[in-house]
């Protein structure tokens, strides 16, 4: 069989720097989250002749893309690629002796106007994914929303908020996770991902784990049910919901209350279901580092066997890739919840 390799082809501006930064790479790693936080690269480069403290300095606000190749990876002919994006450079950093910079870049797009700028605005007759397509287009971003939740509003104010925020926080609020990576907005339902088929399974006896870190939890998770509760005092009316993974044994099972205000039940079941999947991710979690593998990335789905009762379907949070002396992914895992 032909050696197994791997490479990391870069371009920066526009211009493929692949060829220059050859002999200087020591290190690159790209970070792939499913949601809530911003995808990211760092490069990391020696620089005995001060170039890139010079005439090669890099700029701030910079674009820089990156794709991970590997050749004959699983076997001869296994050849594939891994496109991470363009990035921002957010932080240059410089170090020695000896002279190392450290290139830091991140997903979310400079347009201020987007991410930092403070507006108000009363939404009318919408739905999210309008409201999504409005703030995409302002910031000339694509969207890509991916799920059949379509909550109406009609009426939900924008006050002193960026437009990023106030995205990201309608669709925590309805239960839906949000990024930005790649100039596009990506909103999606996970409970819908984490019942796609597993990508790959990872063996305990297998050489291509090279370490792990599971663990449960019983701590402010694991509960069986969810119950909202709320008097209004208007209608002096009370509206109750309890959802449950299984019929309730108050002896045992845990329930978590809460008492928050409610429009109608329907509103208490969404909350109820949203709020139960939240505390229960937490239940069973964990790390690996494994052979290096370019179909592992965010929101997508492993399957961990011989791991006792850790065993299971788990949903990747965090894909981190390492391109350096060889290619590794960490991963950061959660345990798919069923039923809800």
């Amino acid at each position: 069989m032909l050696a197994r390799r791997s490479y990391v082809e870069v371009s920066y501006n526009g211009i493929d720097i692949t060829n220059n930064i050859q002999n200087d790479l020591i290190n690159f790693r790209y970070t792939d989250n499913a949601s809530e936080k911003a995808d990211d690269i760092e490069l990391t480069l020696k620089d005995p002749y001060s170039k890139w403290l010079n005439e090669w300095q890099p700029q701030k606000g910079d674009l820089i893309s990156a794709t991970i190749h590997v050749i004959n990876w699983s076997k001869e002919g296994d050849n594939r690629h891994l496109d991470c994006g363009e990035f921002i450079i957010d932080e240059p950093e410089y170090s020695g002796r000896p002279r190392i910079l450290t290139l830091k870049a991140i997903s979310i797009p400079s347009n201020s106007n987007f991410t930092t700028s403070k507006k108000s605005k009363i939404w009318r007759n919408v739905n999210i994914k309008l409201i999504a397509d409005e703030i995409a287009a302002k910031a000339g971003l694509k969207l890509f929303y991916d799920c059949n939740f379509m909550k109406a509003y009609d009426v939900i104010e924008q006050t002193e908020t960026s437009d990023m925020s106030f995205l990201s926080k309608i669709c925590s609020d309805e239960g839906l996770a949000f990024k930005v990576t790649n100039n596009t907005i990506v909103i999606f339902n996970e409970a819908e991902y984490e019942k796609r088929a597993a990508i790959y399974d990872y063996k305990e006896t297998k050489s291509e784990v090279k370490a792990y870190n599971l663990k449960t939890t019983l701590t402010n998770t694991a509960y069986a049910g969810c119950n909202v509760k709320y008097y209004d005092p208007l209608t002096e009316k009370t509206i109750n919901y309890l959802f449950a993974l299984k019929d309730i044994d108050e002896k045992v099972d845990k329930v978590y209350q809460l008492n928050i205000r409610v429009k109608s039940v329907n509103e208490a079941k969404i909350l109820a279901q949203k709020t139960l999947r939240n505390l229960n991710k937490k239940e069973y979690q964990g790390s690996l580092q494994v052979m290096g593998n370019t179909y592992l990335v965010g929101s997508s789905c492993v399957n961990l066997l011989e791991f006792g009762n850790l065993s299971g379907k788990y949903y990747i949070n965090t894909a981190t890739h390492n391109v350096g002396n060889g290619y590794s992914t960490d991963i950061g895992v959660r345990k798919v919840l069923e039923g809800y």
